[in-house]
Order: C-alpha cells, then structure tokens, then sequence
C-alpha cells in the first residue's frame, strides 16, 4: 500500500467530521436519480472527509515549532484555492445568468413574429413554436440553476478577530503560527461542501446552456428550411 493511500485513510479514520458530513445532502450514485440532478443538482460525496479542528490540533501538535511558518505557508494556500473554488463558481453563475437574460429577451421579442399567422404558414408555425418553448425552458433552468449557485444560503466559515487577540496573547510566535494554521485548515474543510455545492450548480446549467443552444440550432435550421421551401403564410382579411 502507498504511504499516501494510508495516509488518506488514517485522515478519514481519525475526523469525527465524518458524522457531519453524512448529515449533508449528497448526490446518490444510483442511475435512476440522474434525472433528478437536471433540476436538484447536489455534490458528490468526497473521497475523503476534511479533519475537524480537534483532529488538527493533534496533528499540528506533532509539527516542530521550526515548522510552523512551512505549515502556516501550507494553509494558506488550502485556504486560498477553496474560496478561489468559491469565487470562481459565482462569477460564472454571474455570467450565465447576464448570459441567460440577454438570450431570452431577444427569443421572446423575436416570437411575436413566429405567432403572427400572416408571417409564418400554418404547420411550420407549430413546429417553430415548440423548438421556442424548448429553448426557453432550456435558458429559463440554465438560470435557475445559475442562481442556485449564487442564492443558496451558506455560512461561510471565516477567521474571527476575537480568536485572532485570543491567538496573540501566546508569546512565541511559532506557536501563533502554527494555530493560525489549524484554524486556516479547519475552515478551508468547512467550506468544502459550499464549494462543492456550487460548483456543481454551475456544472448543471451549463448543462442546461449546452441543451439550450442544441435547440438554438434546431431553431435556426427550422427557419432556414421553412424560407427554402417557400410555403406562403396563411392569408387572413
């Protein structure tokens, strides 16, 4: 067995995070929710479950105190690249949904021309109709995904000024270090699943984006068969 393989064992053996995160909605591998995650998407389980702040303390107890601005330098950078996750999943939420009114607006205005009878000829107005509808519905839960991702309500574990005095009281510095670091980790595993949920939102309406610019497409190719066909609208009085 690879050190790393036990390692990660011994890392979910140890956290007693693990009864917290079983309490957390995660996506069921069976095929027969596939569906469900079209229009309720939800985060995958983690292989491996983030050490609470009690396991980290034992750790970190084990550090030398040499170690500590390696181990402060370490945290950061766990830290760092869990908000980047964070911050990354709402500026592209942020887009789709910029992305997602633009389209709408322009499909919606443009419909009022496809219902007119004395535009459009009776059967090809039907069809062009439903591929509108499909592309609407496409945009309109490309959107609604997109803002799950940016309106889900999460506490965001951040470090806290009274712990940071409370830190500062201890005299030597490397020690302040390396509680610092404890902390800065304890909060990254707290914010996994925040991380975790929103991305996976912003994965699904894509999806939705990608489902809705097939349907464009269709769209486009219907217009351009109906004005090589030359059918003539329905003529009204």
């Amino acid at each position: 067995m690879s050190t790393e393989g036990s390692v990660e064992q011994e890392e979910a053996s140890l956290s007693p995070a693990a009864k917290r995160a079983r309490r957390r909605k995660y996506e069921d591998d069976r095929t027969a929710l596939m569906l469900r995650q079209l229009f309720s998407p939800l985060p995958k389980r983690p292989g491996i479950v983030p050490l609470d702040r009690e396991a980290l303390r034992k750790r970190a107890a084990d550090v030398p105190l040499e170690a500590a601005e390696q181990l402060l330098d370490e945290a950061k950078t766990v830290w760092g690249a869990r908000q980047e996750r964070i911050q990354s999943a709402e500026a592209k939420a942020t887009t789709l949904l910029g992305t997602v009114a633009i389209a709408a607006s322009l499909i919606i205005a443009g419909a009022g021309l496809i219902l007119d009878p004395a535009r459009v000829a009776d059967g090809w107005r039907e069809v062009l109709m439903v591929l509108v509808l499909l592309l609407l519905g496409c945009l309109l839960m490309c959107g609604a995904m997109a803002s799950r991702a940016l309106l889900s309500v999460f506490t965001i574990s951040r470090a806290q000024v009274r712990q940071a005095f409370v830190r500062a009281k201890d005299k030597d510095p490397r020690n302040v270090q390396r509680a610092r670091a404890v902390d800065l980790m304890a909060r990254a595993g707290e914010n996994l699943y925040v991380a975790d949920y929103k991305l996976m939102s912003v994965r699904i309406a894509h999806r939705w984006y990608q489902l809705a610019l097939i349907f464009f497409i269709a769209l486009g190719v219907a217009l351009a068969a109906y004005v090589l066909s030359g059918d003539l609208p329905a003529t009204t009085k």
